[in-house]
């Protein structure tokens, strides 16, 4: 037919054959598009209270956590600086060490162009939209069509874990990433010409490391390991393994300057010997094996999907038609010889992810826990279902595949053992429904999705078969939206920016030039109060340094954990500093910590929370400032100093013994005082702070003096004194000091990172490689190509 149009008479009507081929490769490229625009309307509809105008998504983490980190690094680069410190928390930590704040992740640049708040939504929105079309991508190399791409692709954005991820930004910047990492290992071990393919896993390893959650990395790294193995199990596909250790190698070059300050950030953490393993028990943090079956069924009333899952971290719900999908999935892709090896090699990284998220509970779960390295770091277990739902969202796309051609006999029976093994767990109170209308709506949507499919694999009519397909389809979406619409996201959904939350009090502490604050007030409130609260990690929103802190990672040094045992002999280390006082608050001991403002909540009467404080200097609705009347400056100048093995108990059980003298480790740097009582008085100092790496002041002193400063003494500061280098002494096992003769000097702490400018260059030779790896593959297969195509003309 071809031919006959291309040779017909000049002039008669109908396409050619040059038009047929261009209409068919434009028809193909149409249907080819359609999963990735599909994905992507889904994901921007999912995720439109993040994006839309007018409309924010604001949790606990938004303003507790992620948000003042990315304020730290926003303001760091309109500076023109490596965000390497945070200043505004624990009397300063680090920051580019801190791997959740992902300093130097690229896409974090778009708070130049819409500032913090509208970043984040947008950052969120555009991650949802890169896990769907990764998930797409990933899907068609593992050979499912584009209705099997599509269906998994929902299912991932659309899942629970997903959605619920999506108010904890730091972690679904790395959870997008994981199908694109799949999908550059399966390129590098199955292209013809892998060097385009291990550049593209260079990048992927680059961005899910400098993304940077350190579990959820952690997470998938498992993942992509057992991937490897299943995408490698034919034998001539495991001399490719070099390639793939050469990709994520470049990847770990290109990340280098982060992965180095976390490692020494690391090495200076209280937190590196292991999570205790009862309180991984709690709900809160661990998938409760009775709350297993509401955890992926979820609910699609109007309930609280935290309560309904057991715990926040435990949401990960796919809904009943997708689970029996799963199902279909799983005994497909097993039963087949192309598709078995990474079947069975993700299900069993499915099922140990189940476990683990279970925690402790499990025998597996406690033997990693002694034996896999950095295994007992993890804070959360229940976060392991991410793992299990972007599996579980593949084997339900290779589902749709399945009905869309039309069931079998075994897809049927592992239904039916999908169902009975659910309705028997509950039987015989296993597991629980949370209630009788919950079990009643799965029992309801799973006997139609099954009589549908038991009709699907009845007929012999594709037109049928495809009919019900997309009935089962539909109605997974359908249970799929209404679980969604009660998402955590939605329940967050506001008018109004975090960072806007701001007083009389908040606008009175900003206006101040030195002193750091420590905030008493509420938690759980709502956020027009506890952003102005200055809820730990909230002054940052506002600019005012803070003594306190909040984070569960890097930031809580050894010397900070040990500087809580000033006030009690165990205090609770991953909690901020206020849980760790006691009533009533004396001035002294938080003068000695820099303290000179607390805000306080006005329900509490000032004569018995902080009695002989001054003020109140500035009062809103909800709080009150007052001045600690024993303050002297954000730099001390202490005319003795003593020695002690053990600076927090002897500021606990015998402070009056050093109320006049620095406390120092090393009893060479010890002296006394050698003028008169008014000359043994410290004295308060101002400093000046041109940048958080650098701290200036000068001193004019009668004798030999200690000068103090109310900043962490990390590893990388050193202090110069008129110029010349002088020797870092801690002071109070806590902040940084200086020794100086009699008279007047100028002293300069600055922070530096010897590590630094190496690794920098590390990372822009790696970058250069990446590049050069894409480009001149590219460039020698295009050239291959059009020497084929010439040789053919010949």
């Amino acid at each position: 037919m071809e031919e006959g149009a291309e040779g017909g008479e000049e002039g008669q009507a109908g396409p050619s054959s040059d038009q047929l081929t261009h209409n068919r490769l434009s028809r193909d490229r149409l249907n080819g598009a359609a999963p990735f625009a599909i994905v992507t309307v889904v994901a921007l509809w999912l995720t439109r209270s993040f994006w839309i105008p007018g409309r924010y998504v604001v949790g606990f983490d938004t303003y507790a956590y992620s948000g003042p980190n990315l304020e730290v690094t926003e303001r760091a680069v309109r500076n023109w600086r490596l965000p390497i410190l945070n200043d505004l928390i624990f009397g300063g930590v680090p920051h580019l060490g801190n791997p959740s704040a992902a300093a130097l992740y690229p896409p974090q640049l778009l708070t130049m162009v819409f500032g913090t708040n509208r970043a984040m939504g947008v950052l969120v929105a555009g991650h949802v939209v890169l896990l769907g079309i990764g998930m797409v991508l990933l899907a068609r190399r593992l050979g499912m069509t584009r209705i099997g791409a599509t269906a998994a692709a929902l299912i991932a954005i659309a899942a629970g874990s997903t959605l619920t991820k999506t108010v904890q930004f730091e972690q679904i910047l790395v959870i997008a990433w994981i199908p694109m990492l799949l999908v550059a290992l399966h390129a590098v071990l199955n292209s013809v010409r892998p060097w385009r393919a291990v550049a593209a896993l260079s990048a992927t390893t680059a961005a899910i490391l400098l993304a940077g959650h350190p579990q959820l990395v952690y997470q998938t790294v498992v993942l992509a390991i057992a991937a490897t193995i299943g995408f490698a199990y034919d034998d001539q596909r495991w001399r490719r393994l070099g390639h793939v250790a050469a990709g994520a190698a470049l990847g770990a070059c290109i990340a280098l300057p982060q992965l180095v300050a976390v490692l020494f950030a690391t090495a200076d953490s209280a937190i590196k010997g292991g999570r205790d393993l009862d309180k991984l028990l709690l709900p809160a943090l661990s998938l409760t094996p009775r709350a297993s079956v509401r955890t992926f069924l979820g609910t699609v009333q109007d309930r609280d999907q935290a309560i309904f899952a057991g715990g926040f971290e435990s949401i990960a719900f796919i809904g009943v038609v997708v689970a029996l999908l799963v199902a279909v999935g799983v005994v497909q892709s097993v039963s087949s010889r192309r598709s078995r090896p990474w079947a069975i090699a993700l299900t069993a990284v499915a099922l140990l992810a189940l476990a683990w998220a279970i925690g402790p509970r499990t025998a597996i779960y406690r033997l990693a826990y002694e034996i896999v390295p950095g295994f007992d770091l993890a804070r959360a277990s229940a976060r392991w279902v991410v793992i299990v739902v972007l599996v579980a969202a593949l084997f339900a796309g290779v589902g749709a595949d399945v009905i869309w051609r039309g069931a079998r006999r075994r897809h049927l029976a592992a239904v039916a053992v999908a169902a009975l093994t659910v309705v028997g767990l509950i039987a015989l109170d296993v597991v629980d429904t949370a209630d009788r209308r919950s079990a009643t709506i799965w029992a309801v949507t799973a006997a139609v999705a099954i009589a549908l499919l038991i009709a699907n694999a009845s007929v012999r009519s594709s037109r049928v078969a495809r009919g019900t397909a997309v009935a089962i389809l539909v109605l997974a979406g359908v249970e799929l939206t209404a679980m969604s619409v009660n998402s955590i996201p939605q329940g967050l959904a506001t008018n109004a920016t975090f960072t806007s939350h701001r007083t009389a009090t908040t606008e009175f502490l900003s206006e101040q030039d030195a002193g750091l604050v420590l905030a008493l007030t509420d938690d759980g409130a709502t956020i027009e109060y506890e952003v102005p609260g200055m809820r730990p990690n909230a002054n940052v929103l506002a600019g005012v340094p803070s003594i306190d802190g909040y984070d569960g990672g890097v930031q809580i040094t050894e010397r900070w954990a040990d500087a809580l045992r000033r006030f009690q002999p165990d205090p609770p280390i991953e909690l901020p500093l206020r849980n760790s006082l006691t009533l009533p608050i004396e001035p002294e001991p938080l003068a000695r910590l820099g303290v000179r403002y607390i805000l306080l909540d006005n329900k509490r009467p000032p004569d018995v929370f902080i009695p002989g404080w001054v003020g109140p200097l500035a009062s809103d609705d909800n709080l009150e400032v007052w001045e600690n009347p024993a303050w002297l400056g954000d730099a001390v100048a202490w005319p003795a100093a003593i020695a002690a093995d053990d600076p927090a108990e002897l500021l606990r059980e015998t402070p009056q013994v050093a109320a006049l003298a620095a406390i120092v480790d090393n009893p060479g740097d010890a002296f006394e005082c050698t003028g008169g009582p008014t000359d043994c008085e410290p004295v308060g100092i101002a400093i000046d702070r041109p940048r958080p790496e650098e701290i200036d002041l000068a001193v004019d002193a009668e004798q030999r003096t200690l000068v103090s400063v109310a900043q962490q003494a990390l590893p990388g500061w050193s202090v110069e004194v008129d110029g010349e280098r002088a020797e870092v002494v801690v002071v109070d096992g806590l902040f940084l000091g200086v020794q100086v003769p009699a008279g007047r000097h100028d002293i300069r702490f600055t922070y530096s990172s010897p590590w630094l400018a190496v690794t920098l260059a590390i990372s822009l030779l790696a970058i250069a490689a990446t590049i050069g790896l894409l480009v001149g593959d590219t460039v020698s297969n295009r050239r291959r190509i059009s020497q084929a195509a010439g040789g053919g003309d010949r």
